[in-house]
């Protein structure tokens, strides 16, 4: 928002009081979401995990309404 008004209008407006004036608004600013990182050992280790789940619960799960 400070850039936003420094770019159109060229006037400096301190953070504090473009907060303030936000908060007075009723408006929120728009934070992305923080990226989630994996070594190759997590993602391995989680695709193990998964491999066993999907043989130990999902397959037994399909042959049984497979069957009715």
């Amino acid at each position: 928002m400070q850039a936003e008004l420094l770019r159109q209008f060229g006037c400096r407006v301190n953070h504090k009081k473009v907060l303030r004036i936000m908060q007075n608004l009723g408006l929120k600013a728009i934070i992305r979401r923080k990226r989630v990182y994996m070594t190759t050992y997590q993602q391995r280790y989680r695709m193990d995990v998964l491999q066993i789940i999907y043989s130990s619960v999902i397959l037994p799960l399909k042959s049984l309404i497979k069957n009715r």
